[in-house]
C-alpha cells in the first residue's frame, strides 16, 4: 500500500513538472516574441530615419524593404505557430514553433545587421 502511494505521488510530481515546463515554454516564447517585436519597431524607426534623411540609395532602400518583409513574414509565422501550439500542446506544433522561432532569429539578425551596415 505504501509503495503504491509513493509511486502515485512520483507520477503526479512528474506530471506537474511536465505541465509547468510547457507553461514556461509558452510564456517565454510569448515574451521573446514581444521583445523581438519591440526591437523591430526600434530598427524600423532607424531605417525610416535613414530613408527620410536621404542617407541611403534607392537600391539600399529596396534591400532594406526586402529584409523588413522577410522579417515580418517570419514574425507572423512564429506568432501563428505559437497560437497553434497553445491550442494543441502537440509535440509537432512545438517543433513547428521552434523552427519558426529559429527562422525569426535568422531574419531579424539579418535585418538588424543590414541597418547597422547602412548607418
Amino acid at each position: 500500500m505504501n509503495r503504491k502511494r509513493i509511486i502515485g505521488i512520483v507520477i503526479m510530481i512528474c506530471m506537474l513538472i511536465c505541465i509547468t515546463s510547457c507553461a514556461l515554454f509558452t510564456r517565454n516564447t510569448y515574451r521573446s516574441l514581444t521583445v523581438v517585436g519591440y526591437s523591430y519597431q526600434v530598427a524600423d524607426k532607424m531605417g525610416k530615419k535613414l530613408i527620410e534623411e536621404g542617407l541611403i540609395t534607392a537600391e539600399q532602400e529596396n534591400s532594406l524593404k526586402i529584409y523588413e518583409r522577410k522579417f515580418q513574414i517570419a514574425y507572423h509565422a512564429a506568432v501563428d505557430a505559437l497560437a497553434a501550439y497553445k491550442r494543441t500542446n502537440d509535440s509537432d506544433a512545438k517543433k513547428q514553433l521552434q523552427v519558426a522561432l529559429d527562422e525569426l532569429v535568422v531574419f531579424f539578425t539579418a535585418y538588424q545587421n543590414y541597418i547597422k551596415i547602412l548607418q
